[in-house]
This record gives C-alpha cells, sequence and structure tokens, in this order.
C-alpha cells in the first residue's frame, strides 16, 4: 500500500490487509501483536517520528484504527469461551511463576535456534523454579533493553529495534505473563518468532560478506562452513524425524529429555501398551514413576489401576481409582473405569454413585442405560425405570431404549431380571476400559 501508484490500487491493498487480519485473528490469538507490528514497521522504515504515527498520510491512520478494531474478534472469541480453561490468569497458575518459567522457555529457544538438538514433544506443566529461570532472565533483560535503546536511534538501528520488537511481539501471547497450564513450554511457540531472529543472522551475514567479499578464500571458507552445517542440521533433523515413527521412541526421548514431567512417563506406558504384544511390566514402571513425580495422582494413578484390575489385584485398584477421583471428582473416564471394576466385581450397589454422577454430566444413551441397567440389578426397579423414561424423553423414539423399557414392563417381577440386567450393564460398559 505505501507504494501503491494510485488510490484505487491502495485500497485494494488495505482491504487484503484487513482481510488477513481478520483470518489471522480468527485463527490464532498471536495474531494480536499485527497492529502494532504494522505501525513499528512504519516507524522504523517510513516514518520520520513517533509522532508522524498519527498522521502517517496515504490512510495509513484509519488502516492502523481498522486493523485495531479487527481485532475485537479475537476478544468476542475468548468471551464465547473458544479458548475454554486452557489458558487465562482463573486457570490457579500464578502469573509470576509462569512468567518465570517463560524466562527459561524463551532461553531455550534461542539455543534450539541457534542448534536444535534435545528437542521434545512435551515440557511437562510443572513450573520452572530455584535459579534455573535466572540466565533466561538476564538474557531477556538485555535482549529487551537494548531493543528500547535501538528505538532511540531508528536513523541508524531501525532495523534492530523493529526486529527485536518483534520477536518480543510474536511470543507474548504464549510466552509472557498469561498462564498457559497445559504446557509451560511447546516448540512450536516460536516458530513464528523465528522470523526475526533469521532475519538477523541474515542481515549480519550480508554485512560480513560485504566487508570480507575481496578474500576469495574467505568465501570459499563461508560455502564450506555452511556445508558442514547444513549436513548436520539435514543429519539431526531426519533422526529426529524418525523418532515419530514409532510412539514408544517418540516417548523414551521426551522422558529423557523432560526426566521430571510425570505425563511424560504416563504417555510412554500408554505407548508401550499399545505395542504387539503390550508391554504391561515396563508400563507399569512408567507409571509408578509418573505416581513418584505428582502427588495428587493426577498421572499415573487410572492407567496403573487398570493393569492390577486385569491382573486379579482389586482391592490395589480400588485404592488407585480412589486417591484419583479425590483429586479429581469431575473425571469421568475415570468413574466409568472404576465403576466397571465394581461391576466386574459384583459391587453394583458401589457402582451406582460413580455412574449417576457419570450420567448427570454425559447423559448419553450408553451412560444412561448403564445406570437404569445397574439400577435395575440392585432390584431398584422404579428408579431404573424412572431412569429409562428420562432417556425416552432425552432420546424420543430411540430404539434401544423403547425396546428396554417394553421388556421390563413385561418381565418386571420376572425372577431371572436382575441377572439379566447385570448382564447387560456389564456388556454396554465394557467398552469403557
Amino acid at each position: 500500500a505505501w507504494e501503491a501508484p494510485t488510490d484505487r490500487s491502495r485500497k485494494w491493498w488495505y482491504a487484503a490487509g484487513f482481510l488477513s487480519v481478520f483470518l489471522a485473528m480468527s485463527s490464532k490469538e498471536i495474531a494480536i501483536s499485527v497492529p502494532i507490528v504494522v505501525m513499528l514497521y512504519d516507524r522504523a522504515f517510513k516514518l520520520p517520528s513517533w509522532r508522524a504515527i498519527r498522521h502517517p498520510g496515504r490512510g495509513r491512520g484509519w488502516f492502523y484504527l481498522g486493523m485495531g478494531l479487527v481485532c475485537g474478534v479475537t476478544f468476542v472469541a475468548l468471551a464465547a469461551g473458544a479458548r475454554g480453561s486452557s489458558a487465562g490468569f482463573g486457570t490457579g497458575m500464578k502469573w509470576y511463576g509462569y512468567f518465570y518459567t517463560q524466562c527459561w522457555a524463551v532461553a531455550h529457544y534461542l539455543r534450539l535456534i541457534v542448534w536444535p538438538n534435545a528437542l521434545t514433544l512435551d515440557y511437562g506443566t510443572e513450573l520452572v523454579t530455584g535459579l534455573r529461570g535466572v540466565p533466561g532472565l538476564v538474557l531477556l533483560l538485555a535482549l529487551a533493553a537494548a531493543t528500547v535503546a535501538a528505538w532511540t536511534r531508528v536513523r541508524r538501528l531501525g532495523w534492530f529495534a523493529f526486529a527485536g520488537a518483534w520477536f518480543f511481539l510474536l511470543l507474548a501471547p504464549s510466552s509472557s505473563v498469561i498462564p498457559i497450564p497445559t504446557e509451560i513450554a511447546a516448540e512450536r511457540r516460536v516458530y513464528l518468532a523465528m522470523l526475526p531472529v533469521v532475519a538477523l543472522v541474515v542481515l549480519a551475514a550480508e554485512l560480513m560478506r560485504r566487508r570480507f567479499a575481496p578474500a576469495v578464500s574467505f568465501k570459499r571458507s563461508v560455502w564450506a562452513l555452511a556445508g558442514i552445517a547444513g549436513g548436520g542440521l539435514l543429519v539431526t533433523t531426519a533422526m529426529r524425524s524418525h523418532e515419530y515413527a514409532d510412539s514408544e521412541t517418540l516417548w523414551r526421548t521426551v522422558v529423557r529429555t523432560a526426566p521430571e514431567s510425570p505425563r511424560a512417563y504416563v504417555n510412554l506406558g500408554a505407548a508401550l501398551l499399545r505395542e504387539v504384544p503390550p508391554k504391561k511390566d515396563e508400563a507399569e514402571v512408567a507409571f509408578r514413576q509418573a505416581m513418584a513425580l505428582d502427588t495428587t495422582c493426577h498421572f499415573g494413578c487410572a492407567p496403573l489401576a487398570k493393569i492390577l484390575a486385569e491382573r486379579g489385584q482389586t482391592a490395589d485398584a480400588e485404592q488407585l481409582f480412589e486417591r484419583t477421583l479425590a483429586f479429581d471428582p469431575g473425571n469421568a473416564p475415570v468413574e466409568r473405569r472404576y465403576a466397571l471394576l465394581l461391576m466386574r466385581s459384583g459391587a453394583f450397589d458401589r457402582a451406582l454413585p460413580h455412574l449417576r454422577r457419570v450420567a448427570a454430566s454425559f447423559p448419553t444413551v450408553e451412560h444412561l442405560v448403564v445406570l437404569s441397567a445397574a439400577q435395575e440389578a440392585v432390584g431398584l426397579q422404579r428408579t431404573g425405570m424412572m431412569t429409562l423414561e428420562y432417556a425416552s424423553r432425552l432420546y424420543p423414539g430411540n430404539g434401544t431404549i423403547n425396546r428396554l423399557i417394553a421388556a421390563l414392563g413385561a418381565n418386571g417381577s420376572d425372577a431371572g431380571a436382575p441377572e439379566a440386567m447385570r448382564q447387560l450393564a456389564l456388556k454396554l460398559a465394557a467398552g469403557w476400559e
């Protein structure tokens, strides 16, 4: 738009800009930095002063305002719950602890940009503590100070000022003070922020080329070094890509690079169970390691309980399910597995509270029918019928519900009805493992 030859073509470029911002904001919150980045670009390369941003000419003032209004899309989406509980200040994670962790994470990202070894799929959910974040904090403060200083000398250092601001703005939505408790760090967060870093590297290489261009031997040395570095990166990339071909190998890498993450051990255990034949003993070791790292029993307890239940260690499995639900009472998958374990051991009465909670949270046909069958199995015929009638109102015309209502109405007093209901409940719940 700056270089458009006519007002008509300039307006079309602005329209394309609005559309791009709208699509970006509708896709990811990180795009909220776009209007600011555009203004900083103009200041660094097009405008003579900060005051000129208020009246930049060529319709840019209206363009800035329009981009800001389009950015309201993100806030509308967040207000509607698009992000859910995966990010924000109300997630229970302290903002200052998350910020300190990001100081470590961003410094780690910068190291990976230089040489991407020791990559990992999952950094876990535990915040960085102690002195681990201090080097990153010092580094980022130095970079921030250098960026601010460069803005005071825009005529000479505008390129560095813009690149520094661009880097921090791209990372701000995910790597600043807004907690994302589901993962303290993720390498994908720096993919876009790599752009200004790479740009600075290219600029530095170009400056060196201009200064040392007459030296032919230097040119050859540069090409040789570039070839060696490129070959090394090619090999490490191929090795890293190969890890994704096997789930067990991938999660063993995560355990090796992030040994303090209980989630890594849980996923390793799950991968081991998917092997043919399942490696249950190794999976049990992984789950117990996850439990050792997580005292809340949020990680490891439920999958280990499943292994113990299959071995007939019912009492130990029940204890693990109880511990999990004590810390996470709304965990429907665990409630279902625990209810299935109790029903298989014949304790339908003890399974009922768990089945009720699952059906209350997720009133699907399957959940309601299993609850009704369990109620009938313990002699609560009237309650079981009421559950089916409720299910019938939620899902009118459902064949399974209507046939079961008819069968219970015809055979409700049959002495074999409770046993038939037990078998029905177990059959329908078998897929909950």
